[in-house]
């Protein structure tokens, strides 16, 4: 089970794109510090995500944690070494059609009973019901007060993303969600929030075929998202009958290399080798 997580995940949506200063700020108060122990990525994914941490794998730089929240299972990757969420996907999602069908069946058979009893007991029955559904729309009132405005999920986006926001879609519920849409040069990027916290719950990305090479200056922006530091040498190399940028980049703070190989065409970040 573990072994097909693992599979479905690296196959899964691209690592997430944050604002090029916020990375630096990021990158220069953690250059110095350890990797972070399981405690810690636990502690750090809790902070950012309500729910409860089922199981946690290390694999190389990477923490695979496992967090059960409100609306499903969901696997969430963390950098280790730059203390990070790099990508975090649904696993599972809550089923309740069984509890629903239950739930009407009950309604239905306690319809049957009201129809044997007198009138009295009618009136009792429908009293609390206006009186439920009265308590049901005050709590509907509440909700609604808590739930983010769309101009407060907006500037949240802008903080977290770079990118043009195309779309914002409302959905009411239990749960309610935000769906957002942000177009970006090489890819567009599908974002579910949670409507009162803000926080998000899914995050896919999908790449825009295009016939034009990026620029070698947007190449290097999309490196150094990886990998902050010094840029040594830049290189445009046919791999299989495909262009990549070769870029190299060290970080004297950090005693680390990396040579990050990016498609020329759609920007994605194909590997990344590192050398102490």
């Amino acid at each position: 089970m573990k072994k097909e997580r693992l599979i479905w995940m690296l196959g899964g949506a691209l690592l997430s794109v944050v604002a090029f200063f916020i990375i630096q700020q990021f990158v220069f108060g953690n250059s110095s510090a350890e990797p972070l122990t399981e405690q810690e990525a636990e502690e750090f994914v809790l902070s950012q995500y309500e729910g409860d941490v089922l199981e946690m794998n290390e694999e190389d730089r990477m923490y695979f944690v496992e967090l059960q929240t409100s609306s499903g299972l969901y696997l969430v990757e963390v950098d280790k070494m730059n203390r990070k969420v790099r990508s975090i996907h649904q696993v599972e999602q809550n089923e309740t059609e069984e509890e629903e069908v239950e739930s009407d069946e009950v309604t239905e058979e306690q319809i049957d009973e009201a129809e044997d009893t007198d009138s009295n007991q009618d009136e009792q029955e429908q009293e609390s019901n206006d009186s439920s559904s009265e308590s049901n729309e005050m709590e509907d009132e509440n909700e609604e007060v808590e739930v983010l405005t769309e101009e407060e999920v907006r500037e949240l986006i802008v903080d977290r993303y770079d990118g043009d926001i195309t779309s914002i879609e409302f959905t009411e519920g239990d749960n309610p969600i935000y769906e957002v849409e942000i177009e970006k040069e090489a890819e567009n990027v599908f974002l579910v929030l949670h409507a009162e916290t803000g926080d998000v719950i899914s995050e896919n990305r999908q790449e825009v075929l295009t016939d034009t090479m990026i620029t070698r200056e947007y190449a290097i922006e999309l490196a150094l998202e990886e990998f902050y530091g010094e840029v040594e040498d830049v290189e445009l190399e046919e791999i299989n009958g495909t262009l990549f940028y070769i870029i190299e980049i060290d970080n004297d703070e950090q005693d680390l290399e990396a040579d990050i190989q990016i498609n020329a065409y759609t920007g994605e970040v194909e590997s990344i080798l590192w050398d102490d």
